[in-house]
């Protein structure tokens, strides 16, 4: 909602239509992996997972992020 109101903020105070402000908007995918597991276990209880995590940090550079997150039941 916060972020609609900026917009409409923005396009009024401007005076320009959202395409005009969006011109040369550069747009980066996101990927979401959900994996179920069958323990929540701190991450940094779990060698595989902080040893996967620093290759793909590795692998991102500063072209991403990765996000580890506990959720669900």
């Amino acid at each position: 909602m916060i972020t609609t109101l900026s917009i409409l903020r923005a396009m009024t105070e401007s005076a320009k239509a959202l395409h005009e402000l969006t011109e040369g908007f550069q747009t980066f995918p996101q990927i979401l992996v959900n994996v179920a597991v069958k323990t929540k276990q701190p991450f940094a209880e779990v060698p595989a997972i902080q040893s996967t995590a620093r290759e793909i940090e590795s692998k991102l550079g500063s072209r991403g992020r990765l996000l580890l997150r506990l959720f669900g039941n």
